[in-house]
């Protein structure tokens, strides 16, 4: 496969949260579900299921308003970018509810009725899938895997004919050496520039493995920010197989998101202290807009009204257009303390007067 661009399958800050609120407001109290994720292309195959589909008359009643439903979003002309539509049609205290959202991801083709909304392919979209580089070299061979969560996004096997041995002793031995590390180099620069060329800033990791010394000797080749991004996998090699790989990136992954979350949580008191904290939306959103936050966290459980919703949203469009991290908080130790502060916090960078 030709290496090529990212071209990232994970949905943006604000879609996340919109998804996670929508799963929030969704009726536990229903009686019965109809759960439908189609695209465009699948309109007519999903009107036609509807049609014929035979079910117990609470079924019917609900596909009857979903079929009006799916009208109506077709003519809807805000939704001509959507990927996948999702609609959720229950009975609730003997009326039809019906909730739907759309999705700018291509989501599997899903019509299933049962007791609750079926909402894997939500949370599949929700899960902490990253960006990371993967590359396993020696001083001639290099395998490079672009991937999201274990899933190999692109990749790319570069080499070189690197002549291993010289006969002669002497001056002639010593320029043979100096003309194959020179060689070296170049080929590490040529692995370095096939990351770099890339919107690497995606990639929260770079993993380098190999059997040799190659995996620390390309270190220097590595721009700055690659640097520090940089972790070595141990005991991998180009016949390591893709399963044992995947466990390793799955649990680097892991150990990443926990340090995150502990590195927020250990500074969390003290930035409270010296007033490196925003409680309130209103100063939550001035300091996003000056520049001034960090990170802003947002507890991942939190239900809340149309009017908190709007202003949360609109806090995480600003701090998606500028350098503010932001953090939807699952650790339960992070929620409780979240739950003292109206569930969003701004950790700035910068005391604010």
């Amino acid at each position: 496969m030709t290496l090529k661009k990212f071209n990232p399958s994970e949905i943006q800050p604000s879609e996340w949260y919109s998804i996670n609120r929508f799963i929030l407001e969704l009726d536990s109290k229903g009686t019965s579900y109809v759960s439908i994720y189609y695209s465009h292309d699948k309109k007519s195959e999903t009107m036609q299921l509807l049609k014929e589909t035979r079910r117990n008359n609470i079924a019917e009643k609900i596909e009857s308003a979903i079929e009006k439903r799916i009208i109506k979003l077709d003519i809807d002309p805000k939704k001509q970018f959507t990927k996948t539509y999702c609609i959720f049609g229950s009975k609730v205290n003997g009326k039809v509810v019906l909730k739907d959202i759309t999705i700018s991801k291509k989501l599997p083709y899903v019509y299933i009725a049962g007791k609750k909304p079926y909402l894997k392919p939500f949370y599949d979209i929700l899960k902490a899938n990253y960006h990371t580089v993967l590359v396993i070299l020696d001083h001639k061979s290099a395998h490079i895997r672009f991937l999201q969560g274990d899933k190999i996004i692109a990749e790319e096997r570069l080499s070189i004919n690197l002549q291993g041995r010289h006969k002669k002793g002497g001056q002639s031995q010593k320029r043979f050496l100096r003309a194959r590390q020179t060689f070296i180099q170049g080929f590490f620069k040529r692995i370095a520039k096939k990351i770099n060329d890339l919107d690497s800033k995606d990639a929260k990791i770079l993993f380098l493995g190999g059997s040799g010394t190659a995996k620390i000797e390309i270190y220097d080749e590595l721009s700055s920010e690659l640097k520090s991004k940089c972790r070595y996998m141990n005991n991998v090699s180009f016949e390591t197989s893709d399963n044992i790989l995947h466990k390793k990136i799955i649990r680097h992954l892991y150990d990443y998101r926990k340090k995150q979350v502990l590195q927020i949580i250990s500074k969390f008191e003290k930035l409270v202290k010296e007033g490196l904290v925003e409680k309130r939306n209103s100063h939550i959103q001035k300091a996003l807009e000056i520049g001034a936050v960090d990170t802003l966290l947002i507890s991942a459980n939190y239900f809340h009204s149309s009017s908190v919703s709007k202003k949360i949203t609109k806090m995480i469009e600003i701090a998606e257009n500028t350098s503010s991290k932001i953090e939807f908080v699952t650790n339960p130790r992070l929620v409780e303390k979240l739950e003292d502060y109206d569930h969003v916090l701004a950790l700035l960078r910068y005391k604010i007067k």
